[in-house]
């Protein structure tokens, strides 16, 4: 069982400053854990509920396989590690990467300062699903390892390329002299219907839920581009436009 203080250190990694110092984050759940186990992460702690169910028992048998500690806790500690009022069995101890780079991939979705974790953590397993590889997230942007984001991103927090962009638009100059076009989305610009499938290197740039893609990244647009709607709505949710427009740009032809 963790002792107190091992129990306080854990629950402390739900600040984002903490997380940052120690360079440490926690996962939830057994589908998220077993992701990270199969990762180029490294996991240094499992915790299992001592009352576990069957299920839990071939992570078990993965994480001894890899000769990674694990140390069965109460229903109670558990709760104090995960960050949910009713965390699921497991929870688990991962390193954050000490750099993060994108891959040679076509697509990259780029994240001028999108500051809510449920919509980043969509965004992350929206991009999974549609085998984008590459986030490029600005620095104003909610951090990777919010416990929220880790928690909507089903495990697919494991299966993505970042890069934190200290100042994003010029990231962005730099993906274009590298033969990038940068398609920014924006409600007066080209409808996605008339784009149709990408084939050329493309970054997306999706803009904040307040304020959109802002004046100074919109300046590296190649050109906006929206979706057409019939309905009264003002405006989509970052993270449902941004599949939208992922399905539409790069998704199975």
């Amino acid at each position: 069982m963790p002792s107190r203080n091992r129990l306080k250190y854990l629950a402390s990694l739900s600040k984002k400053k903490q997380r940052k110092n120690e360079g440490k984050f926690i996962v939830e759940g057994v589908r998220a854990v077993y992701e990270g186990l199969n990762s180029d992460y490294v996991c240094e702690e499992v915790f299992i509920d001592a009352e576990h169910s069957g299920k839990v028992n071939d992570l078990i048998e993965l994480s001894e396989s890899k000769e990674i500690p694990v140390t069965l806790a109460s229903a109670e500690e558990i709760k104090k590690i995960a960050d949910t009022k009713s965390p699921q069995s497991v929870a688990a101890l991962f390193r954050i990467k000490s750099n993060f780079n994108l891959s040679e991939g076509k697509f990259i979705v780029a994240l001028d300062d999108v500051a809510d974790p449920g919509n980043l953590g969509t965004i992350i397993r929206t991009c999974d699903w549609f085998g984008v590889e590459n986030i490029l997230v600005s620095s104003n942007s909610v951090d990777l390892f919010n416990p929220k984001v880790i928690r909507s991103t089903m495990g697919s927090i494991f299966h993505i390329n970042f890069e934190i962009a200290a100042d994003l638009s010029l990231k962005l100059h730099e993906l274009k002299s590298n033969g990038y076009k940068i398609l920014a989305a924006d409600m007066s610009g080209k409808s996605v219907k008339d784009v149709g499938k990408i084939e050329s290197k493309v970054a997306l740039v999706l803009g904040s839920e307040a304020f959109g893609v802002s004046t100074e990244v919109m300046k590296t647009a190649d050109f906006a581009v929206s979706i057409p709607g019939n309905g009264k709505a003002e405006s989509l949710n970052v993270a449902v436009a941004g599949a939208i427009l992922i399905y539409e740009l790069f998704g199975e032809k």
